[in-house]
């Protein structure tokens, strides 16, 4: 709102600070109050004397922070030399969902590059808004924490942290005012307290950052108590974790309007270090935004990472407590005008969504170097922004490289800052690229990479007791160990009374070698020249020697002559000494004690006038001869890589002692190949119930080989050999061939949208059927997956992605509890399984791992009539896996994903019109939800304990699919499985599912008649998730269940009875 002049020279009259004109007049507008006081007489018309964050005060009473703020108020800066300032900290966050919510570029925790960081931040856990108790939150989340340790086992010195909050946390939803309400609640803090150290524990986290996002702000869900609250609770935090020796941090904004809501000062003295999210300073949120507006503009401009930088120099912060932000990711927008692409140009709109991270106005550093090298474009510095942009079509970005990342860290460094960190390393590339820039940019040296070598492990010396005899000092009693010596033949203990009366004392073990191998010589006079022959070292001389020896007559001296090397009892350090410390009182000093300190052997006595004498520093007494018992031997520090291998090995021999451990005793959880997403309130308990069970194996050591072994086949380097031969000869040299490392590592590569753990885990859990399983899922693919136009057999071998086998056991023969694939086919194709309804759904976005497009659902009931209870024995269909409290499978669900945006996706051969399948999935199923918003009911999948999903891929890369009940002939050396999934197929096209009605229902206008095929070359247009069509009259073809029957089209189907409607939460 602009003020009117008249208004302006009215104000000045009056008490208020702002008026306006309208029809009515001048409005006054007095209720509003003044950011700070420019320097009024009283504080009646602001809201406080000075600024947050000690930022400037304009005449007008507006806080700011640029130079129209604060001229003559400039910032003072740290200076450092870069050169005298390295770099000691490198922190990458890790995403905890990035392998369940990208489909490409997400980097699994054991890609993690070795080195490159010295500390890892897992983002996020959670917190109950209930109970405030920390948890992982979901069993994926759970089941990442355990990975990302495995970390530890190649690089002992990396530090792993766990992080609370992110922006979604303070989202609209249950866990948006958490923070607050811990903060606020002395009770609730130290509940949140007392179950994160054991969080803590049970993960072997070494630190926690708290990332609120953000106290106080009202669009934040924040709570003006907040800014006090925040101090406290940070407080106790800290004090607790530095009880248990751990870390805190604090994430902070760089930008005034959150940060001015943080006592940075006072929070300053409660962390290690706070991480400036230097990061995010621009993006298509400011296009609607009057202040910024629609402009082009780097998310990692240097110039605004400075302004939010000086906010922490106002405030004194120190340069050791700063960690700064760097991005592996870009923001990006929609030109208006392609014509104008350059920074400062006119934006309309986020950009176009990424292949792998599927969001619009975002792009993963990898999607930027892939769009790059297409388009052969050529990226231009910005070098006053310290930044690199690119534009192609409408389309326009930023993002940093080593170019970029060397301008910022050197402008940081100039400013004291020796630590940086990533958001997020989990959008590198699976080579590291990223890191490897930044290592480079920053000259931290990566440690040497661990020497798996096993070698004979080094013993620790034994416990030395002092086995040699001595004699104490003046009336001293023997130290603990030893006994008084008796006279031979005597029951009076053995005296030396050369000076007074001090005892003899020996252990209980060997007592005498010492003295076997040192001697005193005659009084010759001659010192070291008198040591000769056995006995050539020398170690001191006396008049008198040990004690109660004839002294000698003057002039003459006898020599202590030892073996050599000398005897370990006197091979450190050795001197005459005065005192011991038992006579100090003033008219003492003038005394000898001819006494040693209880760590030390007393080897020889000297008069004290007679040294005085000689010129030394003389006494009345003797002065004792003493020699310092060396430390303990210590082993050499064994390399930790050695220590490692051995470990590996000997993890495996456990295992080989009971191979049968996994499947019998401990049931773990076998990993979904497919992973997906998870609600932050499901909570897994499971492990708990396996840990009770286990006696013989454990769940300890079942994830602890799981962790070895997926490094084993994770991580490409000529050190892990030591590793790989353990892997062959003490276990895949007792299976099957397939099962070496050379093998199964070139199908993991074949099959790169496998997971290295999930296919590593089926292994070790079905070390038998492993092997052929592998083999026969190799042939079943290749003949299943084909490139239009190319018979099945003739697609390469190397580019098949095969089945996996999870609840539902493909690998051949079914699994101890778990039902074999072939069963369930079998079961359907008789009829003993019956179809209870098909949907279609749609998605939008690269989410759970699937390509955006439709996906077919299938849901079959376990029985002859769906909904209905059975007479028949069913156990066979179902994964009988022992399962506390839980209820029993019910269906089986089979999803066929569709990828539109291949070309091929449809196709015409011998008159019929074929869908082509990117995967194929298949789960169990327990319970039924009610739809939303008036959707159909659906069978519950998201159960992730016991709904593991099952299925196969056909290579992306080629553009091969699975064509649906097309007529193609299977070799002869197809497994059992693969025969019966193509005659499944066959059925479900008869059907019409996957044929012309169930494809009528997701494209509009059909073209032709009810019964003409769909033309692959003019289908009409997909329905995408909104866009009803006519066959379901209008409405959305993606929230009605169907069956499809010789009459047409069945849009109802009533869900079983079941006793609850909650599928996630256990009975």
């Amino acid at each position: 709102m602009c003020i009117h002049v008249a208004c302006i020279r009215l104000s000045l009259l009056s008490t208020c600070r702002l008026t306006h004109l309208s029809r009515k007049g001048c409005q006054s507008t007095c209720d509003r109050k003044s950011d700070c006081n420019p320097g009024w007489a009283s504080n009646d018309f602001s809201k406080g004397d000075k600024c947050p964050l000690n930022v400037c005060c304009s005449k007008h009473g507006f806080c700011g922070y640029t130079e129209e703020f604060c001229k003559g108020n400039e910032v003072k800066r740290p200076s450092c030399s870069i050169s005298d300032t390295p770099v000691d900290r490198v922190i990458g966050y890790y995403e905890g969902w990035a392998t369940s919510n990208r489909r490409c570029n997400a980097l699994r925790p054991e890609e993690i590059p070795y080195g490159a960081y010295t500390h890892l931040i897992f983002s996020f856990a959670t917190i109950n808004p209930k109970s405030f108790e920390v948890s992982p939150g979901n069993y994926e989340t759970e089941d990442m924490m355990e990975r990302i340790g495995t970390m530890k086992l190649l690089q002992p010195d990396l530090k792993i942290w766990v992080a609370f909050g992110g922006w979604a946390f303070n989202d609209p939803g249950p866990t948006q005012t958490i923070f607050s309400d811990v903060a606020a609640s002395e009770a609730n803090t130290e509940t949140f307290l007392s179950s994160l150290v054991k969080f803590m524990d049970k993960f072997n986290f070494d630190g926690v950052d708290i990332d609120w996002e953000y106290p106080v702000a009202t669009d934040r869900h924040g709570r003006d108590e907040d800014y006090e609250n925040i101090v406290t609770f940070m407080k106790k935090l800290r004090a607790r974790m530095d009880k248990y020796r751990r870390g805190v941090s604090m994430a902070l904004p760089a930008s005034y309007w959150y940060l001015q809501h943080f006592d940075i000062v006072k929070l300053e003295e409660h962390v290690n270090w706070f991480n400036l999210m230097t990061y995010d300073m621009h993006g298509a949120w400011d296009i609607d935004n009057k202040w910024t507006g629609p402009w082009a503009n780097s998310h990692t401009n240097l110039t605004d990472i400075q302004l939010g930088l000086d906010l922490l120099w106002r405030n004194k912060i120190s340069p050791s407590k700063v960690t700064m932000g760097m991005s592996y990711y870009a923001r990006t927008f929609t030109l208006t005008d392609p014509g104008c692409n350059k920074p400062g140009c006119r934006v309309s709109s986020p950009g176009e969504a990424g292949k792998c991270s599927g969001t619009a106005g975002v792009l993963l550093h990898p999607e930027i170097q892939d769009i790059i090298s297409k388009n052969n474009l050529k990226p231009v510095l910005d070098r006053e922004a310290a930044v690199k942009t690119v534009s192609w079509g409408n389309q326009w970005t930023s993002f940093d490289d080593a170019a970029t990342w060397r301008l910022k860290a050197n402008k940081l460094r100039g400013q004291c800052i020796t630590g940086f960190m990533v958001w997020a390393i989990s959008h590198d590339d699976e080579f590291g690229t990223n890191a490897e820039a930044l290592a480079s940019v920053l000259g931290r040296k990566k440690p040497d990479f661990p020497n798996f070598t096993i070698r004979p492990k080094v013993e620790d010396s034994p416990d030395l007791e002092s086995k040699t005899c001595r004699w104490t000092s003046c009336f001293e009693g023997c130290p603990s160990g030893f006994k008084e010596v008796q006279r031979d033949g005597h029951k009076e203990i053995m005296l030396d009374t050369t000076p007074c009366f001090g005892k003899a004392c020996c252990s209980d073990t060997l007592v005498t070698s010492l003295y076997s191998k040192c001697v005193w010589t005659g009084c010759t006079g001659q010192g070291k020249d008198a040591c000769t022959g056995n006995n050539p070292h020398f170690l001191t001389s006396s008049s008198v020697g040990s004690g109660g020896m004839k002294a000698c007559s003057k002039g003459e001296k006898r020599s202590l002559c030892c073996v050599s090397p000398a005897p370990y009892d006197v091979a450190g350090k050795c001197e005459w000494r005065k005192k011991a410390g038992f006579l100090n009182a003033d008219n003492e000093k003038l005394l000898c004690e001819g006494a040693c300190s209880s760590n030390q052997l007393m080897m020889a006595r000297e008069s004290g006038l007679i040294i005085g004498s000689e010129g030394g520093d003389g006494c009345y007494g003797d002065l004792a001869f003493c020699c310092t018992e060396p430390e303990k031997l210590k082993p050499r520090d064994e390399d930790p890589g050695s220590s490692q291998g051995r470990e590996f090995q000997a993890l495996i021999r456990k295992y080989m002692e009971n191979p049968t451990c996994p499947a019998t005793i401990l049931f773990p959880q076998l990993h979904d190949k497919f992973v997906r997403k998870r609600s932050l309130e499901f909570e897994a308990a499971e492990y708990n119930v396996l840990r009770a069970r286990a006696k013989d194996c454990t769940l300890d050591t079942w994830v602890r080989l799981l962790q070895y072994a997926t490094l084993v086949f994770s991580v490409s380097r000529a050190g892990m050999d030591p590793l790989v031969k353990v892997w062959d000869k003490e276990f895949a040299g007792n299976y099957d061939k397939q099962l070496e490392y050379n093998n199964l590592h070139a199908f993991l590569l074949k099959y790169k949208d496998y997971e290295p753990r999930s296919v590593v885990e089926w292994v070790l859990y079905n070390p038998t059927r492993a092997g052929p399983g592998i083999r026969g899922a190799d042939a079943a693919s290749q003949a299943l997956c084909r490139v239009p136009g190319s018979k099945a057999r003739n697609i390469p071998e190397s580019t098949i992605s095969n089945i996996d086998s999870r609840k539902i056991d493909a690998w051949g023969g079914g699994s101890g509890y778990i039902p074999a694939l072939d069963t369930i086919l079998t079961a359907i194709i008789s009829g003993a399984i019956s179809l209870h309804y098909a949907r279609w759904q749609y998605y939008q976005s690269s989410q759970n791992g699937n390509v955006p497009g439709p996906m077919l659902e299938m849901a079959y009931w376990l029985g002859r009539q769906p909904g209905h209870e059975n007479s028949e024995d069913i156990s066979e269909y179902q994964d009988q896996t022992p399962r506390p409290r839980w209820p029993s499978d019910r269906w089986v669900l089979f999803h066929l994903h569709i990828d539109p945006s291949n070309r091929n996706w449809l196709i015409s051969e011998n008159g019929n019109t074929y869908v082509g399948v990117s995967n194929f999935r298949v789960m169990h199923g327990q319970y039924w939800m009610h739809g939303r918003n008036g959707q159909a009911w659906r069978v519950s999948h998201s159960n992730g304990i016991y709904n593991s999903r099952d299925g196969f891929s056909c290579p992306e890369e080629l553009g091969s699919l699975w064509y649906v009940g097309s007529r193609i002939t299977l070799p002869d050396d197809q497994p059992e499985w693969a025969r019966l999934l193509h005659q499944w197929g066959e059925m479900i096209y008869r059907q019409g599912y996957v044929g012309n009605r169930g494809l009528r229902m997701i494209i509009e206008p059909p073209q032709g008649g009810s019964r003409a095929e769909v033309n692959p070359h003019n289908p009409g247009e997909l329905s995408r998730g909104v866009m009803g069509t006519s066959v379901v009259g209008g409405n959305n073809p993606y929230e009605i269940n169907f069956i499809l029957s010789d009459e047409g089209y069945e849009f109802t189907s009533p869900p079983p009875p079941q006793d609850r409607e909650d599928p996630d939460t256990p009975a």
